[in-house]
């Protein structure tokens, strides 16, 4: 794994047990899972991070626009190959519905680190449920000087 996607991983896991808190990214205090998403770029890409529209806490359910995955790709590096640490995975959570969650993966591409209600930021199994609902793969791109 080169230094770089160390770095990601490395970024995300000091957010492990940052409670879940909607539209936000404020390290130990609350986070979602695109605040994650920024935390760690702002760590390791860039102080100033990608903006996203402001969205609600249901947004995929009400409307019909792939703004994430947009956004991601106009950010991010796009990655179709197979899954490795330091990558960022977007799902759609439900079929017929905008891609709505993201996470970052660890451990030999067996592990997925994201935000989540109720548990905040942790560290799972990238298991045949996730894996079944990845609609985007990507790499943060490198550090800017």
């Amino acid at each position: 794994m080169s230094s770089h996607k160390a770095a990601v991983v490395s970024a995300a896991r000091k957010w492990l047990g940052t409670p879940f808190c909607h539209q936000s990214s404020t390290y130990g205090h609350g986070v979602d899972c695109v605040g994650l998403l920024s935390g760690v770029w702002r760590e390791v890409v860039a102080q100033t991070t990608p903006t996203f529209p402001p969205y609600s806490q249901y947004w995929a359910e009400e409307q019909q626009v792939e703004w994430l995955l947009d956004g991601l790709s106009e950010n991010l590096v796009s990655d179709g190959g197979q899954i490795a640490d330091g990558m960022v995975l977007v799902f759609r959570l439900r079929r017929g519905r905008p891609a709505s969650h993201v996470g970052i993966v660890c451990e030999r591409g067996s592990r997925l680190i994201h935000a989540i209600p109720r548990l905040g930021v942790v560290e799972v199994p990238l298991g045949h449920v996730w894996l079944r609902k990845i609609v985007g793969q990507f790499y943060y791109p490198e550090k800017e000087e």
